[in-house]
């Protein structure tokens, strides 16, 4: 998106796109996405996910960031309706008719902005992160005590709950930033990278037992 909160001029912004490789055929897959940077497909269904960062200026803790699942001519809210169909105090009233959002699969800690997505896919790394996601948390910079900063796992249960666990954390102290998580790359032997663009560093994450370690 161009701003905050707003109905865009251009179309395609807040949107999630597709085209073929060289750049033809662009088309709108799905609306509504205020700043879905990150986004993958996962590797058993081939479903895809995108986590999604809501507007600012509502408080600490509203409204969440989303994870969302992305299908064609979805339309996931924004502007005019938060997370699980919370109308915006600005644009709800002018929500177009016919258009029904999206709940998200999951929200996420207000302003702690998920950048990066992505499934692992190494056998090695599926084994020790069965039906997992890593999502990057960049951290907030409007909230009264900073939130973020941090790696997560999203875990995708059978029963079709999801659930998180903090894989590494440390880049905000509580006093000291030392880190902002962007994205997740992973190579063809299982090792992992996280980028960084504070400290502007790419870490290698490699696999320690059953436990990710930065190196």
């Amino acid at each position: 998106s161009s701003c905050n909160v707003c109905i865009e001029a251009d179309t395609r912004r807040g949107t999630l796109m597709r085209m073929k490789p060289d750049g033809s055929n662009a088309e709108i897959y799905a609306t509504g996405l205020r700043n879905a940077t990150g986004f993958d497909w996962a590797p058993w269904n081939k479903a895809l996910y995108a986590a999604d960062i809501s507007r600012d200026l509502l408080g600490d803790d509203y409204p969440v960031d989303e994870l969302n699942l992305v299908v064609e001519n979805g339309f996931y809210g924004w502007p005019y309706v938060n997370a699980y169909g919370d109308p915006d105090p600005d644009y709800g009233r002018q929500l177009p008719a016919g258009l029904d959002p999206k709940d998200p699969l999951l929200g996420i800690p207000a302003h702690t902005t998920p950048l990066g997505l992505h499934f692992v896919k190494h056998e090695t790394l599926r084994k020790a992160f069965p039906r997992s996601a890593l999502m990057a948390l960049h951290g907030s910079w409007n909230r009264s005590e900073l939130d973020g900063y941090r790696l997560e796992q999203v875990i995708w249960n059978l029963d079709g709950s999801l659930q998180t666990k903090t894989l590494i954390d440390g880049f905000w102290t509580g006093e000291t930033l030392v880190g902002r998580p962007v994205d997740i790359a992973e190579d063809s032997q299982g090792s992992l990278y996280l980028s960084d663009d504070y400290a502007g560093a790419i870490y290698q994450l490699r696999l320690k037992g059953d436990d990710p370690a930065v190196e």
